[in-house]
């Protein structure tokens, strides 16, 4: 098996509100910035991975947040206006589906009566 190595990539992106870049699984996001009035976005990936979808939230100065921006990547200033753009990721669906199922599994934990941690005290519990 080949060893995987990370490299820098960019990827041109829309000046919209929500769209999904198609990057590598564990991919970084690492900026976005202008260049020559487009906007690229810059990801550290392993390109032997399969891809998926990650969502990018823009958002000008002054708008309501997308209930679904996750982190914080940076602000860019588009010339030759004054706009401000400020883009934020979303969660991938592998690691949005793995936080829901640990979710299910820590509801289900709840109501059969197992929080999952040791308490003292409690019946069943190894010292």
């Amino acid at each position: 098996m080949a060893d995987s190595k990370k490299i820098i990539y960019e990827y041109e992106i829309e000046a919209v509100d929500h769209q999904d870049v198609v990057l590598p699984l564990g991919a970084m996001i690492l900026s976005v910035m202008e260049r020559t009035q487009r906007l690229v976005l810059f990801a550290m990936v392993d390109p032997l991975q399969p891809v998926e979808p990650y969502p990018v939230f823009i958002h000008a100065t002054g708008e309501a947040i997308h209930e679904e921006a996750f982190r914080f990547i940076n602000s860019v200033q588009l010339s030759p206006s004054a706009v401000v753009l400020h883009v934020f990721g979303g969660l991938p669906p592998t690691i949005k589906k793995q936080l829901q199922q640990r979710q299910v599994d820590m509801e289900k934990a709840s109501r059969a009566g197992n929080s999952g941690l040791w308490l003292p005290g409690r019946e069943g519990a190894k010292h």
